[in-house]
């Protein structure tokens, strides 16, 4: 039941907001001279939100990485 529920709450969600993003009329323009970038505000955010993303699971992988070897000598102490 709670899965449902929250299926259910991202679909609302997913959908208010392909609403609000179909009337959104923004652009970001992004200047690094000689070249000039223009997006949608909406193709910018989501870019935003991926770019987070990634830097998450990068960091997490790398500091896991970075954990490993103290993790295998413990696991081999035991």
């Amino acid at each position: 039941m709670r899965a449902a529920l929250w299926l259910l709450a991202l679909s609302g969600i997913a959908v208010g907001l392909t609403l609000l993003a179909r009337f959104s009329h923004g652009f970001v323009v992004i200047v690094l001279p000689p070249w000039r970038i223009e997006l949608s505000l909406v193709l910018a955010v989501i870019l935003s939100v991926l770019l987070g993303l990634v830097l998450i699971f990068t960091w997490r992988v790398l500091s896991a990485a970075i954990r490993l070897p103290d993790e295998v000598r413990r696991w081999r102490e035991r």
